[in-house]
C-alpha cells in the first residue's frame, strides 16, 4: 500500500475513534486533499485547537503540519469544521511575512479567507451542510477571537 494511503487509513481511524465515524464519508475527501499537498497530519489528544505549522520556522521535515486538536471539544462538529479551516490555509499556501508576524489586518484577513474556504467545502456537501447554522456560529465566535488575540 502506498504511504499516503496508510496515512489517510490512520488519520481517518484517530478521528473515527474520536468521535468523527458521522462524518467519515465528508472529511475523507479533506484529508486525502492534505495529504496529496505534500502537508503533514497529527491529530493530537492533548491539543484542545487545531492549528497550521507552515512557516519556515515551524515546519517539520520542510513541509507544512496539521495539528488536529482533538482535546475538551463540546462537539465533534467542531473538529470538522476546524479541519475545514486548515485545510484553508493548507489551499492559501504560505503566510506572507505580516501574517507571520502577525499584523493584525493581515492575519484576520487570512483567517476570514480560510473560513470562507472552509464555508465553501461544508456548503458543497449535502450532509454537512445540514449543520451550517453550527459551522457559523462556530467561526463566527471563533473570527471574533482573533481580533482580541491580534
Amino acid at each position: 500500500m502506498h504511504s499516503i494511503e496508510i496515512n489517510i487509513r490512520n488519520t481517518m481511524s484517530q478521528l473515527i475513534a474520536n468521535g468523527l465515524g458521522p462524518y467519515e464519508k465528508s472529511i475523507a475527501p479533506v484529508i486525502r486533499s492534505i495529504y496529496e499537498a505534500n502537508c503533514g497530519i497529527i491529530c493530537d489528544e492533548h491539543l484542545p485547537f487545531s492549528h497550521l505549522a507552515q512557516t519556515p520556522f515551524n515546519k517539520a521535515e520542510n513541509r507544512p503540519l496539521l495539528f488536529i486538536g482533538l482535546k475538551d471539544r463540546k462537539d465533534p462538529l467542531e473538529v470538522v469544521w476546524s479541519l475545514l479551516h486548515e485545510y484553508g490555509h493548507v489551499q492559501q499556501g504560505e503566510p506572507t511575512l505580516a501574517e507571520i508576524l502577525k499584523d493584525g489586518n493581515a492575519k484576520q484577513a487570512r483567517e476570514k479567507d480560510a473560513w470562507n474556504r472552509a464555508e465553501l467545502i461544508m456548503a458543497a456537501d449535502p450532509f454537512l451542510r445540514q449543520y451550517a447554522q453550527h459551522f457559523s456560529q462556530y467561526r463566527d465566535t471563533l473570527l471574533g477571537s482573533y481580533s482580541k488575540n491580534s
